[in-house]
């Protein structure tokens, strides 16, 4: 079996600082693939591309904020250990038994949604400004990313990326240059792949994220990265940053077709079971995509494999 590696890529807004986070998405990930069909995983194949102190004036959460965050993250395990892998995948579950069995309504989803809406799209503009706006800083979130991919490259390792949010586009882009950028720091690794690329609650399908990837300009297949074998993208329901919750019909049907994707599916109408620390659901929060059982069983095949 390849040595694996699997590099995690947060997405939006303030973070806790580095080790913090790594260590909330290590515990999600872990207990469900554990949860899901008693896999232990290695620590030592996890590493993390922490970009949030490239945004000029981040601030990372206090240690009070951690504290309360780590128990929200409890409290959705223990929900997960009580459903097994019985959470729902689409719509149809949804209404036909999954908010009778009272985790949430659908009421209380929306409404978090919506509370929600402002916050993470004045999030989403700040970031993204700079990310379109000063290739010094988004060079800098970018290089995070493209030091732990070279590192496993070089160390013959099989690489999976789980990313959300802003992070899917940030790996998009990551994954572009190293396919296409006819330069020196690139041209090494031009015929290298990646296994597996997660996205999760993306915004890649709005246009106006899409008219900042490196590739948009291109009229051919070159618009798209030429290095990733498999892409399965998650939404839930209710995550207004992937509203446009497809994938399928702004990139992997067409590279599929121009044979630079073997595999790709969307899961859509998840079930994120995150609540803040306000007690309201939260379902664009990257800790509840991450104990979703289907995430669990895709990331498996490329354990297994």
């Amino acid at each position: 079996m390849a040595n694996k590696r699997i590099i995690l890529i947060h997405g939006l807004d303030s973070k806790p600082p580095k080790e913090d986070l790594f260590k909330f998405w290590k515990q999600c990930l872990k207990k469900n693939l554990e949860l899901h069909d008693n896999y232990i995983i290695d620590d030592s194949i996890l590493s993390m591309s922490y970009w949030a102190n490239e945004i000029p004036n981040h601030l990372e959460d206090k240690n009070v904020d951690v504290v309360t965050t780590q128990q929200k993250i409890d409290e959705m395990l223990a929900l997960r250990v009580q459903y097994g892998n019985n959470l729902h995948n689409n719509l149809s579950e949804i209404i036909g038994g999954f908010f009778k069995d009272k985790i949430v309504d659908l009421a209380s989803m929306l409404t978090g949604a919506l509370t929600l809406k402002d916050e993470i799209l004045e999030g989403n503009l700040q970031e993204i400004k700079f990310y379109q706006n000063d290739q010094y800083i988004a060079d800098k979130i970018r290089n995070q990313l493209e030091k732990e991919i070279i590192k496993a490259w070089d160390n013959d390792e099989e690489i999976a990326i789980i990313s959300h949010s802003m992070g899917t586009f940030i790996a998009y882009d990551v994954l572009w240059r190293f396919s296409r950028k006819n330069v020196d720091k690139y041209k090494p690794y031009h015929n290298k792949k990646i296994s597996l690329l997660m996205t999760m609650g993306s915004p890649l399908g709005e246009t106006a994220v899409q008219n900042l990837l490196f590739g948009n300009h291109y009229k051919d297949d070159r618009k798209f990265p030429s290095n990733v074998e498999c892409w399965y993208n998650f939404s839930a329901l209710g995550d207004i940053v992937s509203h446009d919750s497809t994938l399928g019909d702004d990139f992997q049907n067409e590279m599929k077709g121009n044979s630079l994707l073997e595999t790709c599916k969307d899961y859509i109408n998840l079930q994120n079971i995150y609540r803040g620390s306000n007690d309201k659901i939260n379902p664009h929060k990257s800790y509840g995509y991450l104990v979703q059982p289907k995430l669990a069983e895709k990331l498996l095949e490329f354990l297994n494999g």
